[in-house]
């Protein structure tokens, strides 16, 4: 009967592991089909014409739970604006906000975090532009980009599934944040959006 128990326990417990991961994955897989529609979209899409008449879809990684990690947040006590460097010549107006630490399969990282200094903007979403070693083969040679949601607290999750490319991987008429140097990884972050090839 005590090992009937056991047994039942341990399925029990192994459905509900399941069940999670089912519904993570689906999240995930949600959030890119909704990305896909907006890439579709004639109003919303960063991609000209032509290769949005040749979208079937962005390529992505697989979905690896390793990629969504937990991370310390180090928020600044002083607030520092920087005019950080945009393609097509621009600058563009941000504060440094915080760190954040977390380990990636197995290495020690970093990345810094910044919020948008527009005045008009009362956004509760926090920005992290990174590289990585996937960058120019796998993945867009610019990097990509993370958002997340101010935290409440001294942690918060960075989900590298949802990496994403900035837009002027995708046209030349778009003006993007270029990644500061110390937000390169030296792990090769196999996660999220891969790099997107152009039909002109």
């Amino acid at each position: 009967m005590k090992q009937t128990l056991k047994y039942l326990l341990l399925l029990l417990c192994c459905w509900g592991c399941k069940l999670t991961t089912d519904s993570y994955v689906a999240n995930v897989e949600e959030h890119r089909s909704n990305i896909d529609a907006l890439f579709s979209n004639e109003k919303a899409s960063p991609l000209n014409d032509i290769d949005r008449a040749a979208f079937k879809g962005l390529e992505y990684f697989p979905i690896d739970k390793n990629f969504s990690v937990n991370a310390r947040i180090e928020k600044y006590d002083s607030v520092r604006y920087l005019e950080l460097k945009h393609t097509l010549n621009r600058t563009y107006p941000f504060i440094v906000w915080g760190v954040a630490h977390f380990k990636l399969l197995n290495d020690s990282c970093k990345l810094t975090i910044y919020l948008t200094a527009e005045k008009e903007s009362k956004t509760n979403m926090l920005f992290i532009p990174f590289k990585d070693a996937s960058n120019g083969m796998e993945t867009y040679g610019g990097g990509r980009y993370l958002d997340m949601e101010m935290p409440t607290g001294n942690t918060a999750n960075l989900d590298f599934n949802l990496a994403y490319n900035p837009n002027c991987a995708y046209s030349d008429n778009w003006s993007c944040p270029l990644v500061p140097e110390e937000n390169t990884l030296q792990t090769a972050v196999r996660a999220g959006v891969k790099t997107f090839e152009r039909q002109h």
